[in-house]
């Protein structure tokens, strides 16, 4: 991400599922994460992301075999991380306008939650979800989406 585009979103970005376990569990990408994140002040999310931020971890554990309590202690930081640093906008006061960008754009209602919450606070989204960032590329919501890769 370019340094003028954080000026232009007033330092404000939305974090999605993926980014917050990239701060917390060592992934491919979580060294491009945490320079981007930086960059920023103001943090927003969405309620679901305590769900899905648990599954992650879940995932680790009974798929990938990860140590239990090593990612129960990091579960519990990721969580700490979204209670404290975020802003945590109720994934139900948005679920109209995500239920009907998910439809329009053939995305998830999930994805469309956290796009929809950028446009709200007039922000960008953070991901490492390729799979939405392509989606997305060249329709109007490609303008409130920054994937965070190679």
């Amino acid at each position: 991400m370019k340094d003028e585009d954080t000026e232009n979103w007033n330092n404000k970005v939305v974090l999605d599922s993926s980014v917050i376990v990239a701060l917390f569990f060592k992934e491919e990408l979580s060294d491009k994460v945490e320079e981007t994140v930086e960059k920023f002040s103001e943090f927003h999310t969405v309620s679901q992301a305590y769900a899905e931020v648990a599954n992650a971890t879940w995932k680790r554990v009974k798929i990938y075999g990860e140590d239990e309590e090593l990612s129960k202690q990091a579960l519990g930081l990721a969580l700490e991380f979204i209670d404290k640093i975020c802003e945590v906008e109720d994934s139900r006061a948005i679920l109209d306008s995500a239920y009907g960008m998910a439809v329009r754009y053939n995305v998830t209602v999930y994805d469309a939650l956290f796009i929809s919450l950028a446009m709200k606070v007039d922000s960008k989204l953070i991901t490492i979800d390729r799979k939405l960032f392509e989606r997305v590329k060249g329709t109007e919501l490609e303008r409130f989406v920054e994937y965070v890769g190679c």
